[in-house]
């Protein structure tokens, strides 16, 4: 399983802030920098190839998709592990604060 990777969010400039990841220097767009897209519905399709989700947000006016990301089967498995893996954490985090 491939390590997770951090990236420290960087403010102040209004072009692409480089991030260190390792070795990898990752660009973080400014429109990523102080948010992202709000989704209240994930349509998910499985292929031979790829695992493809389209994040949508619906209200009374209709739906868009907000994003889409396709990840490889591999890719896709460790998301959901760490994805799993971090909602416990945060959910124990939560139990405790409620005593």
């Amino acid at each position: 399983m491939a390590k997770r990777a951090q990236v420290k969010r960087q403010k102040g400039a209004n072009t692409a802030a480089p991030a260190e990841v390792g070795k990898i220097q990752v660009y973080v767009p400014e429109r990523f920098r102080e948010g992202g897209a709000y989704s209240n519905i994930a349509n998910i399709n499985v292929s031979d190839n790829e695992v493809v989700i389209n994040f949508v947000f619906a209200d009374r006016q209709g739906a868009s998709v907000v994003s889409k990301v396709i990840l490889s089967h591999d890719h896709a498995e460790n998301f959901i592990q760490t994805f799993k893996k971090i909602l416990s954490k945060h959910n124990k985090k939560m139990a405790a604060r409620k005593k």
